[in-house]
């Protein structure tokens, strides 16, 4: 009742008021502000009133209280990106050696097959190399078994130094890896084998 009677830019917050200042069009537009020390969010709708000879003599303002829509939408998009991050998170663990952070077997086997497809598309070399590590056995027999892991994650960061971006660095199993290297020919295929050996 206070408010009855009262300008709009007195009686009405400063955003709402310039919304319905100026000469009387139609618009919408969504709207936040602050009520009774509470954000919420309207629909704002104006529209401008005529007599019934076209002379406009006001403005219609409705405003529809949509906040829970919002707060509803805004948690359901960060559900989803959650989600989204959760479900690339598995994809990863599907996909790679805990202990090496190297591809796994079953992703080596995915993308080498893919890439036998695109090297015989494309009429290109493609080289697989398989490493495998001697008496690796007698390390964990020796050390145990915590070094030996030791062992093969520096082989697997060893691998990821030696490839390049486009190359595969996979551990198919044990102390057993392999490199799949596109655009490789032959002598290329050696040239990275012996710079792993070497290392």
């Amino acid at each position: 009742e206070t408010l009855i009677g009262r300008p709009a830019d007195e009686a009405l917050p400063a955003r709402l008021a310039e919304l319905i200042s100026g000469p009387p069009r139609r618009e919408a537009r969504e709207w936040g502000g602050s009520f009774a020390g509470e954000e919420r969010t309207y629909d704002a709708m104006v529209s401008p009133l005529a007599s019934h000879g076209g002379t406009v003599r006001g403005q219609l303002v409705v405003l529809r209280d949509v906040t829970e829509r919002k707060r509803s939408e805004q948690a359901l998009e960060a559900a989803q990106a959650k989600l989204r991050s959760a479900n690339l998170e598995l994809e990863r663990l599907a996909s790679t050696d805990p202990l090496t952070l190297l591809a796994n077997r079953r992703q080596f086997f995915v993308r080498l097959e893919a890439e036998l497809k695109r090297a015989q598309r494309q009429g290109e070399s493609l080289a697989l190399v398989m490493l495998d590590l001697d008496h690796f056995k007698a390390v964990n027999d020796a050390h145990g078994h915590a070094v030996g892991d030791l062992v093969l994650k520096e082989v697997g960061a060893l691998l990821s130094s030696c490839v390049r971006e486009w190359d595969m660095a996979a551990r198919l199993g044990g102390e057993e890896f392999a490199l799949i290297l596109p655009t490789t020919d032959r002598e290329g295929a050696r040239e990275v084998a012996e710079r792993v050996r070497m290392r």
